[in-house]
């Protein structure tokens, strides 16, 4: 039984990249896009909800191991 192999793709040459990068950039249109006020806030808060959401992920594992550890320290001072 043969196996056979994908034949191998031909790579892409480095200027026929830069060509189509640079058409791409010289042929592009503005876009008209408008940010309001309100946006910046949009961001800012969704970066502070991604920051307490890290928070309170990584924490909770740190909390509950220091939550046993003083529970085993207290029952070691204890007998």
């Amino acid at each position: 039984m043969a196996v056979h192999s994908p034949a191998p793709q031909k790579a892409v040459d480095r200027p026929q990249v830069v060509a189509l990068a640079a058409i791409a950039l010289l042929a592009s249109t503005p876009a008209y896009a408008y940010v309001d006020p309100g946006t910046g806030m949009m961001l800012l808060q969704g970066l502070v909800a991604g920051i307490g959401a890290v928070w309170f992920v990584v924490g909770k594992p740190f909390r509950w191991l220091s939550q046993k550890f003083k529970s085993l320290r207290r029952r070691d001072e204890g007998s």
